[in-house]
């Protein structure tokens, strides 16, 4: 089998990866996504590293709103009703966040883990932090540079469908304890039907 490129399998993978996926985990399941997609790229030959992060998602008018520098401190008065008049959001999945609704399931685990591929970052279960209510419609897989400052701690952000997408590596490697990491038979078969969507052939298990 002649090994694709990077990119041609990226390519390939991004419409695949995260249906096939939640046909056998809930919607915030980055550590699983990330433990399969490893998986994938490794028959492929490519190695991969998961990097524990931390992203904030903000929408356009929270972007305009910080542009302004019109947001209201944490804790002011009328804080909670200024942005239901204005229409800024924003969501996190940040380390203080551990135990909200969407990373239930997680042993408290609080942040997001991505993996790193060469200079890329991959993070196809972002699509968990859409709020489509208040304008975030993000895409169910994202592809972006693993810059050195990011390596090193510095954040990077991307804009996506109106949006900025805030990401900071975090040192929290606990997420390697959970049972969507290490039980090793949960992935046999989305790794399986993710391979036979690439290949068009039978995978057997």
């Amino acid at each position: 089998m002649k090994r694709p490129s990077l990119h041609d399998l990226l390519t390939r993978l991004g419409p695949v990866a995260r249906p096939i996926i939640l046909e056998h985990f809930i919607p915030n399941c980055c550590i699983a996504t990330c433990a399969i997609l490893r998986r994938v790229l490794k028959y492929y030959g490519y190695s991969s590293e998961p990097i524990p992060v931390s992203v904030i998602i903000h929408n356009a008018r929270m972007i305009e709103a910080l542009r302004r520098d019109e947001v209201p401190e944490r804790g002011a008065p009328g804080r909670d009703e200024w942005f239901r008049r204005t229409g800024a959001y924003g969501v996190g999945i940040v380390p203080e966040s551990a135990g909200v609704s969407f990373l239930k399931g997680y042993q408290g685990f609080g942040g997001h883990v991505v993996l790193r591929v060469r200079n890329l970052l991959i993070d196809a279960s972002i699509a968990q932090a859409s709020r489509p209510q208040w304008g975030i419609s993000l895409p169910n897989f994202l592809v972006t540079e693993a810059t050195p400052g990011f390596l090193r701690g510095e954040h990077i952000s991307r804009d996506v469908n109106n949006c900025r997408l805030i990401y900071q590596r975090i040192t929290d490697y606990s997420f390697r304890t959970s049972r969507d990491w290490r039980e090793t038979d949960l992935f046999i078969e989305p790794v399986r039907d993710i391979l036979q969507q690439l290949t068009n052939e039978v995978i057997h298990a």
